[in-house]
């Protein structure tokens, strides 16, 4: 979960440093590459309300106990909301970064709040035991989901350019769980439909952390 906890926040940083330096001619890109992770953030909240908040309630027999999770959730929906009308709208010409990032300072403190607060919220289940409590299994469970579901060319190419295989010294490398074959079709062919996004994530389709595409323009 903090893994993909950390996705998101580095991909939200990567379009606020970016966005007020995008050059007109790049606004259409960088408009699928900010498509492409509030595809997986809403992806990632969805699955958590459908599948593993149900679970762990239901695992430990108390109704409404991820409750809060879900109420921060709608701390940043507004937020959000308004970012995905500003970029289904906006037209290369018309696009302004700092308007953007306007949006994303609404959102960005009760998102990072919520992505900080839910893992010792997770990690406070070990009380009720793994036995009655499997959060490995949930989680994979939630994550496996969002792998079949979403769209492969965007939210999970957009994971796969924004997951740092080199945190923790590679500890991570395989992640999400799947076979070796499927995570290098992720990587090297899920990415290329929309190849163009890419240049603005802050990893290489291989997973390596790298300069922003923009950051050498920021003053």
């Amino acid at each position: 979960m903090t893994l993909i906890h950390n996705v998101i926040i580095r991909g939200m940083n990567s379009i606020y440093l970016q966005a007020p330096h995008v050059p007109v001619q790049d606004v259409h890109p960088f408009i699928g590459y900010c498509k492409a992770w509030s595809e997986f953030l809403h992806a990632h909240h969805d699955g958590e309300e459908a599948i593993s908040f149900p679970s762990i309630e239901k695992a430990v027999g108390v109704p409404g106990l991820m409750q809060l999770n879900i109420s921060q959730h709608q701390q940043f929906h507004d937020g959000v909301t308004a970012f995905d009308k500003y970029i289904a709208a906006v037209t290369p010409e018309a696009f302004a970064g700092q308007k953007l990032n306007e949006i994303i300072d609404t959102f960005a403190r009760p998102l990072t709040q919520h992505l900080t607060d839910e893992i010792p919220t997770l990690v406070s289940l070990r009380e009720y035991g793994i036995e009655k409590v499997p959060i490995t299994k949930i989680v994979d469970t939630e994550i496996k989901h969002q792998m079949g579901t979403v769209n492969k060319t965007t939210a999970l190419a957009f994971l796969m350019t924004a997951l740092d295989v080199t945190y923790e010294g590679g500890l991570h490398k395989n992640f999400p769980p799947a076979p070796a074959p499927v995570l290098w079709f992720f990587r090297n062919a899920c990415t290329l439909p929309c190849k163009a996004f890419w240049k603005f994530a802050p990893c290489t389709t291989g997973g390596k952390p790298r300069e922003l595409y923009l950051g050498d323009r920021v003053q």
